[in-house]
């Protein structure tokens, strides 16, 4: 029911009364700072605890301080955040979590070696303090590991790793970062065992980038996959393409990365960017790399028909980016490595997804359908351990840029190489080494007289633990090289030098051995059981050169003995390699590309009128499964499946009928089974959809507001909301238009002057004057989008009106209910209000000279307000009191027909047309 006006409004008003002299409680502080918070209103929060602090004296005082830290924090106030941080712990010294926040606020500003002090600190306490706080103590050592890691300080992260896995060996993350530190070192035995975890445990944890160094068996990393998608990876999202494609004349490519960058990914794509047919494909990019600079990132960038840059987009909005950009065919160049943003692939953007090059193994991903492939490199045994579709390319499924530029060949006495030695060499990553083909290089040294082995600086320790082992195994530790890293055309030129190629397993080298064989340098390979064991054999093959594959380490040793002890042998290669490079697959870049495309075009789902006939005929309805070969009866999982491809088929043509029919039948059988239900909710959301449209019949809110830019020619347009820019992009030259949005993420071109700030309105309106932006010219038409609770939107509103004049329009759209925006809001019915209704009952009132009235579109209404006036203007004071009385008030508390008032007019331009001239 409605509150009474007699009562006092429970307004923040009344609590800073009381903060301020002295006499509000903890608990009262802490509830109203909550609920301000819920309402998103931080501002007044934070004023709250600083006038609480300024008048109180409290033993609890050290965490308000801690809390108004928070909330500075999340205001990207760092410099008062720090300082109420810093408040707390000269309170609380021994306040782990004060420590902790202050680190991370460093670390985000930069100021690392600071983060680290803060973090250590925690380190120092008492060991009473940190056993009543592990799990504080526990982040604190894995903040301090993280950070270490990624400024290669890998020896130090590793021991911080160690100790917090002593203390809890059940850290799924923490094992994994130690597991692979580990690797990067080369210290071996990798998987040693910790206490309360056996070598067995430690290899199900190991992640998907560790397995393919630890394991050649496709099942263990096909278990691992599925680790990694169980505890990171929402399979439960519906899709947001449509199945049944769309019909462009060009096919739509989007490839999906992080790594557009100096990256591996991106020096082997780059020319296969470029040479795509433009007459047949339109490719788009999109990206979240990081901006290094590079030649090679510009270049990539320029090949691209259209650049996306999605880094500042969550997952979901990057998937409806990509959703809106029609893509028939994403191509997630990621897989399982560092980067991944998996939940973009599982809102199934595209009709068809494939993963690429990133990643040589499964990902796990239900949501990907292919993954591009050759028949040596993931041959038909290896098919049940991948969870994607292989699609198979002719030769080779490593693609080349044959723009790469090499430096002058270096002298092998400045890179510390012996003129006179056979040079072995193997610039792979330190972490693809392990203790078995080590000892294997040390074995062919023996038996290679002045021999050398030329390795990447990778860093420090894995220098020091190299050479160790090699003098433990009786070789002097100088006759390793190690080669610092150098720009890539003076690494390129390195290879000339060397005499044979020494390629790593199980986990094969992928850019490098290209690199290699690109430069005339012959690389011998060990091919084993799994993907990225078959790759540097797939590219041996596609050269020609099938002699220098192996399939063990006895024959691998055997045969790099015999090369380094035959340098005529190894010139024949060389001199065969130089030979086949411009006649063989590998490197013969406009064949790759066309077969690329041949094999896209193939998985390609086009949505024409002889596809959609095709699909008719071939799909005809009926209750029984597709007939049976003679000699094979269908199971019942079969006959499962083969129902729910026709029911999808079904309800992707429109024939819902059918397709619930059959969902159904398969629940009477399976009761909860999963595609049927999915299938089901979609199909009674569009009868809802086609509802709504039949309830409230003619222009949608889009259409609306596209007509209303038309009728009113504003020469000023203000929007609250942009979002991807869809709405926005109706302002018309001459207007000019400001958006404001906190995530801008534009999508949509714009025709017209717009200037965009990505902020909050509150923080805009306070921070400038609109009607400065438009050289003295007040504000015309204003809309207000979604995502508002109704008293922001009102305040929106005021900001709106202190701008406007006698004939300003505002339209509100998709008002939500008070409550934090992050909380689950229920539609009760199929044309949904929230609480657009309140914002009209509250104008009413205050300004019952507007003239106001709710078009209703689908979805939710267009709530219109004419005839502002900022010389009426209501007051701020007065707006409050009235919000407070409305807030509580729900809908059902009023009798009905709220909803028939208010929706005064038809879904008619003319009678629009007719009330917006009065």
């Amino acid at each position: 029911m409605q509150q009474d006006a007699s009562q006092p409004p429970h307004v923040a008003q009344d609590f800073m009364q009381r903060a301020a002299a002295g006499t509000l409680s903890l608990v009262d502080l802490l509830t109203e700072a909550e609920r301000l918070t819920g309402q998103g209103r931080c501002d007044d929060a934070i004023s709250l605890y600083r006038t609480w602090l300024a008048h109180t004296v409290s033993p609890a005082g050290y965490a308000i301080h801690f809390n108004l830290g928070v909330l500075q924090g999340e205001a990207k106030d760092a410099v008062a955040a720090e300082q109420s941080y810093r408040a707390a712990l000269a309170l609380k010294p021994d306040f782990i979590e004060a420590h902790l926040n202050l680190g991370t606020l460093l670390e985000q500003q930069g100021r690392i070696d600071e983060a680290l002090a803060q973090w250590r600190k925690i380190l120092e306490l008492d060991n009473a303090v940190l056993s009543a706080h592990r799990h504080l103590h526990l982040q604190a050592l894995n903040n301090l590991a993280r950070r270490l890691e990624i400024d290669k300080r890998l020896n130090e992260a590793e021991r911080l790793l160690d100790e917090s896995l002593r203390l809890d060996p059940v850290q799924p993350q923490a094992l994994q970062h130690w597991i692979h530190l580990r690797q990067k070192q080369c210290e071996w035995p990798v998987f040693r065992e910790l206490p309360g975890l056996t070598r067995e445990q430690m290899l199900q944890f190991a992640s998907a980038l560790s397995s393919l160094s630890a394991f050649n068996d496709p099942a263990q990393q096909l278990a691992v996959a599925r680790r990694f998608i169980a505890t990171r990876v929402n399979t439960q999202l519906p899709p947001l393409a449509d199945a049944a494609g769309y019909a462009h004349p060009k096919l739509r490519i989007g490839y999906l990365s992080s790594d557009f960058c100096l990256h591996p990914v991106a020096l082997l794509t780059v020319e296969l960017f470029e040479l795509h047919d433009r007459n047949r494909f339109e490719i788009y990019g999109f990206c979240s790399s990081r901006e290094d600079g590079s030649d090679l990132r510009r270049r990539v960038i320029g090949a691209m028909d259209h650049y996306v840059p999605i880094g500042h987009l969550s997952d979901e909005q990057a998937a409806r980016c990509i959703r809106e950009h029609e893509i028939d065919i994403l191509v997630d160049l990621h897989g399982l490595t560092s980067g991944v943003r998996p939940d973009i692939l599982s809102h199934k953007p595209a009709p068809v997804q494939v993963t690429y090059l990133g990643y040589p193994g499964t990902t796990g991903m239900p949501s990907i359908d292919y993954v591009i492939a050759d028949e040596f490199v993931l041959p038909p045994e290896l098919q049940p351990h991948f969870t994607e579709k292989p699609l198979y390319l002719p030769h080779c499924f490593q693609v080349s840029d044959r723009q790469r530029a090499a430096a002058i060949t270096p002298s092998r006495a400045s890179c510390g190489l012996p003129d006179d030695a056979v040079v072995f060499c193997s610039f792979n990553n330190n972490y693809k080494f392990t203790e078995e083909v080590f000892a294997c290089w040390m074995r062919i040294l023996h038996a290679v007289p002045n021999s050398v082995l030329w390795l990447l600086a990778d860093n420090e320790w894995a220098e020091q633990n190299l050479r160790a082992q090699a003098q433990r195994q009786g070789l002097d530790g100088k006759r390793l090289i190690f080669a610092g890293r150098v720009a890539p055309a003076d690494y390129l030129a390195r290879y000339r030098l060397a005499d044979l190629f020494l390629d790593t397993t199980p986990f094969n080298a992928g850019t490098t051995a290209n690199d290699a064989l690109w430069m005339g340098l012959p690389l011998l390979t060990c091919s084993g059981s799994t993907f990225a064991s078959r790759m540097a054999g797939s590219l041996l093959q596609a050269l020609g050169l099938p002699e220098l594959i192996t399939t063990n380490l006895q024959d691998y040793e055997r045969k790099a003995v015999a090369l380094g002890n035959d340098r005529a042998a190894v010139a024949e290669l060389k001199e065969k390699l130089a030979a086949h490079r411009a006649s063989w697959p590998l490197f013969d870049m406009p064949q790759r590309v066309r077969d690329i495309e041949a094999a896209l075009e193939h998985i390609a789902v086009r949505r024409t009128a002889a596809y959609e006939k095709e699909i008719a005929v071939t799909s005809e309805f009926q209750s029984a499964p597709p007939p049976a070969a003679a000699d094979h009866a269908p199971t019942f999982s079969e006959r499962v499946v083969a129902d729910l491809t026709l029911a999808h088929t079904r309800m992707t043509l429109g024939a819902s009928q059918e397709a619930r029919a059959i969902c159904q039948r398969i629940l009477q059988q399976i009761p909860g089974q999963q595609a049927a239900t999915e299938m089901l909710r979609i199909m009674d959301q569009r009868e809802q959809i086609d509802a709504a449209h039949k309830h409230f019949p003619g222009p949608q809110y889009l259409d609306w507001l596209k007509w209303l830019h038309a009728q009113l020619k504003p020469a000023t347009y203000v929007e609250i909301g942009v979002e991807t820019g869809q709405s926005l992009r109706f302002a018309q030259n001459p207007t000019k238009a400001i958006g404001i949005d906190p995530d801008i993420r534009i999508v949509h071109s714009q025709e017209c002057w717009v200037k965009l700030f990505k902020q909050t309105s509150d923080a805009f309106f306070e921070q400038h004057d609109v009607q400065r932006i438009f050289d003295g010219q007040p504000v015309d038409f204003a809309f207000i989008d979604g995502l508002h609770t109704f008293d922001q939107a009102l305040k929106d509103f005021v900001n709106i009106e202190r701008h406007s004049h006698a004939g300003t329009v505002v339209a509100f759209h998709d008002i939500f209910p008070v409550t934090p925006i992050t909380a689950a809001r229920e539609r009760k019915s199929i044309f949904w209000l929230g609480d657009t209704w309140k914002v009209v009952l509250i104008l009413r009132e205050l300004r019952p000279d507007l003239r106001i009235f709710t078009v209703p579109t689908f979805p939710s209404g267009l709530t219109l307000v004419t005839g502002l006036n900022k010389a009426l203007a209501m007051s701020p004071q007065e707006l409050e009191r009235t919000i407070a009385r409305w807030m509580p008030v729900e809908l059902d508390a009023y009798p009905g027909g709220i909803e028939r008032e208010l929706n005064v007019i038809p879904n008619d331009y003319e009678e629009a047309k007719a009330l917006l001239a009065k």
